[in-house]
Parts: C-alpha cells; sequence; structure tokens
C-alpha cells in the first residue's frame, strides 16, 4: 500500500483497524523531509522477494560503484557488509540492513525497519525518515544519521561511532551501551524520549536535547550486569579474564548532568550536527541549547 500512513507504535500503545476505522492508544509520530525523485535507471525491487534483492545489490555495487533501487517495501539485508561505494534506495528497507558494514554511503530515502546497523563498523548511512528497533546494535564505528525518530532499544550495546537521531526514541535508549555517542536532537520531533534510558550503560555519552523526566534514567544493575557478562563467556564473546574484569567494573554509577554543552563536547559534536543539517537541510544549532548530559563512571570502557 504505496500511500499507506504509518503509525509507529512505542510500549503501551496498540492500534485496533476495523471497519475502516483505527482507534486505540497511539500517537502518529513519524515525520520525514522532503525527498529526491529516484533516477529513472534505478532497480526496481519490486521484480525481487525479500531477500535476493540484497544479493542482486551487491552485484551493482561491485560493478559500478554505486547502486538505486526504488519501490523497496521490507527487503532485507541491503547495504550488509558495504565497504565501498554508494547505495541509495526509496521506500521502507527491512530487517537486518546495513549490518557489518565497514565503508561507503547507504542512503534511504524512506524508513528503515529493526536491526539497521548491526555491528557497523564504519561507512555513513543517512535515513530520511524513520527506524525501527534495535537500531545501531553493538555498531563498533561509522555514523548514522536518522531524520525522525528511532523505536525502542536504539544503540543497544553500542561500542564506537556515532548515532544522531533528529526526533526522539523509544524505551531502553543506550541499553548496555559501552562507547560511543549518541545524539537525540528532538529537533524534527519534540517528544520525550521513552524512560529506561542507558539501563546497563557502562562506557560512551548520551546527549538528549532538554531534560530528561527525572526517573527516566536507569542506574547501575549489579545483578543484570552480571547475568549479561556471564551469557557472554558462555556465547564465547568474552574471556574468563575479562569476565572478572568487567565483573568487578560495576562500582560506579550513571552521571546525569543537565546543562549546555562544554566547548569539548561542542567541538566533538559539532562536525556530526553540520553533517546532520547538510544531509537534511536543516539548520539545527546545539550552541546554547540545553541537553541531558549521560555517562558512566567508574566503568572502564
Amino acid at each position: 500500500a504505496p500511500k499507506a500512513r504509518i503509525w509507529a507504535l512505542r510500549g503501551g500503545e496498540y492500534a485496533i483497524a476495523e471497519a475502516g476505522e483505527v482507534r486505540g492508544n497511539f500517537k502518529q509520530r513519524y515525520v520525514y523531509p522532503p525527498l529526491p525523485p529516484p533516477p529513472p535507471a534505478a532497480v526496481d525491487a519490486a521484480g525481487y522477494d525479500a531477500v535476493s534483492l540484497a544479493k542482486a545489490v551487491r552485484r551493482i555495487l561491485a560493478e559500478r560503484g554505486e547502486a538505486d533501487v526504488v519501490n523497496v517495501n521490507g527487503h532485507r539485508y541491503l547495504g550488509n557488509g558495504m565497504e565501498s561505494g554508494v547505495l541509495r534506495a526509496w521506500g521502507i528497507v527491512g530487517n537486518a540492513s546495513a549490518n557489518v558494514m565497514s565503508g561507503g554511503a547507504f542512503f534511504v530515502y524512506g524508513d528503515v525497519e529493526d536491526d539497521f546497523g548491526d555491528a557497523m563498523n564504519g561507512g555513513v548511512a543517512a535515513v530520511y525518515g524513520n527506524a525501527g528497533d534495535a537500531l545501531g546494535q553493538a555498531k563498533r564505528g561509522g555514523e548514522i544519521y536518522i531524520y525522525g525518530d528511532a523505536g525502542t532499544r536504539a544503540a543497544i550495546q553500542h561500542r564506537g561511532g556515532v548515532v544522531v537521531i533528529g526526533g526522539s526514541a523509544g524505551r531502553y535508549l543506550g541499553e548496555y551501551m559501552g562507547g560511543g555517542t549518541v545524539v537525540v536532537l528532538r529537533a524534527t520531533n519534540n517528544e520525550e524520549v521513552g524512560d529506561r534510558i542507558a539501563s546497563g550503560m557502562v562506557g560512551g555519552r548520551i546527549y538528549i536535547k532538554g531534560e530528561v523526566p527525572k526517573g527516566a534514567v536507569m542506574q547501575a544493575d549489579a545483578r543484570g550486569w552480571e547475568r549479561y557478562l556471564r551469557s557472554l563467556l558462555l556465547d564465547g564473546l568474552i574471556s574468563e579474564e575479562e569476565y572478572a574484569k568487567l565483573k568487578d567494573s560495576i562500582n560506579g554509577a550513571l552521571r546525569v548532568e543537565v546543562r549546555e554543552l562544554g566547548e569539548e563536547e561542542l567541538k566533538e559534536l559539532n562536525p556530526y550536527i553540520h553533517r546532520f543539517n547538510v544531509l537534511f537541510n536543516t539548520n539545527i544549532n546545539i550552541n546554547k541549547e540545553i541537553f541531558t548530559v549521560i555517562y558512566s563512571t567508574g566503568f572502564a570502557e
């Protein structure tokens, strides 16, 4: 349904469609900038199933260094493993796309579904719309820019690089975050960020424009942290030595500061805000603005 309107539900919300009516407890929150028209020679995704399009796109990128795709409608795995080149997609990019991306640029003129940018190592991904859940999960590098909103658990296990969200984000932002930077500008949608922010966070920094309500930020959970580390150990992702070191590191707490950004913070963040403005033709200025700044103390990054 190309003309369908989209409602992005958050925890506790619901929608019921019946007899031509939509009712329930929800808010229509998706926003979009003006989108460029696709080129006439773009690949038509309608001729591919949900998974075969990704293989065709990889082949085109390898041959030409760039690829344009239209009518994307939930097609998965697009941009996975990109090392170079430029990929442009019009429509709704499906689950698990831009995963393990290490270079190049991926432009999405529309929305992305869940698990966009998982384990991303480098490159730039720009979404001219909104993102589903688990944006940038276990991301180690690179830059992700979202014009609108991100869903639940954005930047979960985020380890490096930058995520800039122009609107708001759902619950559990920065859950188990271990490094890197997340910025929520609340410029394209001023809705408050969902609660349980920074649950299990052990590193990195989160910047949210405005004052976050008290109680929305989760303090350190030693038992949950130990369970999480135990799962990593059992899966062979960390060694016994690393497990012991990390388990004992949870002797700090999260710092939550509501203030204007300092000189060094502005020096770090302004290049990313400039890129956001260039990408989406916005005019956002973070100087002299009040942010809630969240970071951990007493943890080893």
